[in-house]
């Protein structure tokens, strides 16, 4: 009891020492009295002399692909003809999972892709004719021009950095750090090409690879998504390990898929094991390998 006294006696001393009334203290605590902070000057922007940027600070880089005079009026062409909602849905990127053909047609959607656990009916072990099967689904909806539309293709993303791994039976490579310890640019052109073929194979058109980070904290978790720490190795690797297969120049309904390579196309080596016995239409037995047979002229 005398120590519930006690601190009672404390408690109440305490709060007497705060009960002064302190016009200067209420008024700092009052907002409506303190006065805003003098606005800093607001400083000059740098320019050059005669007001105008100047073109030798900012570097140049020669496009990929040579500029196609008849594409070029081809393009202006279509951009002509959109309307806005047209123009406004192909700047946009749907999920697979969150988007159906009807959509696409509707919103004239440009482009779709298949994110973390995306797969065709949500089934992340489905087989390759059902990847097959929603992406011609996709381009057929995106290609109707029954609503007075231009009918631009639309165009499926998928991360294939290390092969075509979203696949069930795909051949799947080192992650890009491992990759970037061979320092191999010839091997990296053969893979390359054997994943751009199980993509084409299902359907799909762009992979979002290779990655060129040049990690330098290895303390960033996607680290290993990096080919090396050292630019030299990323540089030599890059242009290699974009390349893809080929594909028809026509790219309509007709001719596209029917263009998609055929599982007699390709042979495994027999050091390989077999893909499971899902293999469609279009679903080729493509690998690399260091196998003897194996050579530059394209996967096993």
């Amino acid at each position: 009891m005398i120590k519930k006294i006690n601190l009672m006696l404390l408690l109440a001393v305490l709060a007497a020492c705060d009960s002064g009334h302190d016009p200067a203290r209420d008024a700092a605590r009052d907002p409506a009295t303190t006065a805003a902070p003098a606005a800093a000057p607001a400083e000059t922007p740098v320019s050059a002399p005669d007001g105008t940027l100047d073109a030798a600070n900012w570097p140049t880089q020669d496009p990929v692909m040579a500029r196609d005079a008849e594409m070029e009026q081809r393009i202006a062409d279509l951009i002509s003809r959109m309307t806005l909602e047209e123009k406004v849905g192909q700047v946009i990127q749907a999920d697979i999972n969150a988007v159906t053909p009807d959509e696409v047609r509707d919103y004239n959607l440009g482009s779709i892709l298949n994110g973390g656990g995306s797969a065709p009916g949500g089934d992340n072990r489905t087989t390759p004719d059902k990847w097959l099967e929603l992406a011609d689904a996709f381009w057929d909806a995106s290609t109707d021009t029954s609503d007075g539309g231009v009918g631009i293709p639309a165009i499926w993303g998928t991360d294939a950095v290390h092969g075509h791994s979203n696949i069930l039976g795909a051949t799947l490579f080192p992650h890009n750090i491992g990759l970037g310890m061979a320092n191999d640019p010839e091997l990296l052109r053969r893979i390359g090409r054997a994943t751009a073929l199980e993509i084409l194979a299902t359907g799909l058109d762009w992979t979002f690879a290779p990655t060129v980070a040049v990690a330098r904290n290895d303390r960033w978790g996607r680290t290993y998504e990096s080919y090396s720490e050292d630019p030299r190795i990323v540089a030599a690797y890059a242009p290699i390990s974009s390349a893809t297969a080929a594909r028809p120049t026509a790219m309509t309904r007709a001719t596209w898929p029917a263009a998609r390579p055929s599982c007699a196309t390709f042979t495994r080596p027999a050091t390989h094991r077999p893909l499971p016995p899902a293999c469609s239409r279009s679903w080729p037995r493509s690998t690399v390998s260091t196998d003897a047979r194996c050579t530059a002229a394209g996967p096993c």
